[in-house]
């Protein structure tokens, strides 16, 4: 469910929504933030097993169907618009591979953070994929 979010500011010309589906992934059921060594291993098993999870956390599969289902329903809503969606690199990521699997783990590595890329749709299609940032 999308959720309007009044404008922070009077400089906002644009609605937007806030939606919890897009939220990070949840790697454990632990509160504290893991370390980049402990998690390297964890997303080398997660995304070779999309339904791997460590620790009560999340898989990828379930990762990308809550950001999947989110995508689908903005293609609906909005057909034929410029959105922006903001997002974790492993949500961007896994929301990319449900529609080509060269958006892989070597992908995920790879970006930025922050980083930007453009996707064009035509209804449900994929059609590019275009990096913005540089």
């Amino acid at each position: 469910m999308l959720k309007a979010t009044p404008p922070r500011s009077s400089a906002s010309f644009f609605p937007y929504f806030l939606n919890t589906h897009l939220k990070e992934r949840i790697f454990s059921n632990q509160s504290n933030r893991m370390r980049d060594e402990d998690l390297l291993p964890l997303l080398e098993e997660s995304f070779a097993n999309l339904d791997y999870s460590f620790n009560d956390g999340e898989s990828n599969r379930a990762c990308q169907n809550r950001a999947i289902m989110v995508l689908k329903e903005l293609l609906n809503n909005y057909e034929g618009k410029k959105i922006a969606i903001g997002t974790h690199g492993a949500v961007m990521t896994l929301m990319m591979a449900y529609y080509d699997s060269k958006y892989n783990l070597d992908f995920l590595r790879s970006l930025s953070k922050p980083d930007l890329y453009k996707m064009e749709f035509s209804g449900q299609k994929l059609l590019c994929v275009e990096r913005l940032w540089s």
